[in-house]
């Protein structure tokens, strides 16, 4: 039997639904926007990378440098002559400085690669759902194109410039800063599908609310959004901590710094967190018409 006012609770139990997905929508909407243009809401981002300090000169070597085998004057015995010693003295001297002149010369060659390397590295990296931008002190940013298919990929940036990384960095995990494309797409797809989802909760939770006539499907799509919602924060939460670990414990080194973004990681889980108050709104699904 229906208890009296059951569907006046049910119509209010409805609209703090419908009030929670729009919050849902609200989010992601701005979720969505962060890293796709200069003028996008600043420190929204899932990850920064700071290169403003790389590459330090002193943690970087070169495969190519010459090594050269020390050198060591012959022992002179007491009674060798003059001549001998004089000519050994200066033999060694002379590689000596050979040793010294080639050390400076491999040196100085570095240091000019790396101020090349540096001179075409944006200081600053901030990395979105599907798009990235990157700055430098004093300009503006420059933002890549929103794409369903972006992956960030470090160790292609760093490959970008005319100069030889590899001569430069000793040998590092390129997986560790490459990214995870395949993960990344998969992310990007659940929360469009999430999106949409949400997006029929609202128009068929609003049907519930205004006409009190409910219809099975908002049960459906509600638990479905949800679940969509979840398995992509889920995802790029643990993605973007992984990609930050691995940069910090291979580029770390050498003056990379990488951090996660604290309000974009707030505002996706705050959208999960409301997703999954919709669903625990039972009257809305147990008590449909």
């Amino acid at each position: 039997m229906k208890l009296p006012g059951g569907s006046r609770l049910d119509q209010i139990i409805s609209a703090i639904a419908l009030s929670l997905s729009v919050v849902v929508l609200v989010c992601l909407s701005i979720a969505f926007v962060g890293c796709t243009s200069p003028s996008a809401p600043k420190g929204l981002y899932f990850m920064k990378i700071d290169l403003s300090e790389f590459p330090r000169f002193d943690h970087l070597v070169t495969r190519d440098s010459p090594i050269l085998p020390s050198f060591h004057p012959p022992d002179i015995s007491e009674g060798a002559g003059n001549s001998f010693t004089d000519t050994a003295s200066s033999v060694y001297a002379g590689a000596a400085d050979a040793s010294a002149a080639a050390t400076s010369a491999a040196q100085g060659a570095i240091h000019a690669q790396l101020t090349e390397l540096k001179s075409h590295l944006f200081q600053y990296y901030y990395i979105g759902l599907w798009g990235y931008c990157k700055s430098r002190d004093g300009s503006k940013a420059v933002c890549s194109e929103p794409r369903t298919s972006f992956a960030f990929d470090l160790s292609a940036v760093l490959d970008s410039t005319p100069v030889d990384v590899d001569k430069v960095l000793p040998k590092v995990d390129a997986k560790a800063i490459s990214g995870y494309r395949k993960l990344s797409h998969g992310i990007i797809s659940l929360y469009i599908s999430g999106f949409v989802s949400t997006v029929l909760v609202v128009i068929l939770g609003a049907q519930r609310t205004l006409l009190a006539r409910g219809n099975r499907l908002l049960a459906l799509f509600c638990i479905v959004s949800a679940l969509l919602i979840a398995l992509a924060t889920v995802g790029v939460t643990v993605m973007y901590s992984l990609f930050t670990a691995g940069i910090k414990t291979s580029l770390h080194p050498f003056g990379v710094q990488a951090g996660l973004g604290g309000s974009m990681l707030t505002l996706i889980w705050l959208a999960t967190s409301c997703s999954v108050e919709v669903v625990d709104a039972k009257p809305l699904i147990l008590r449909l018409n």
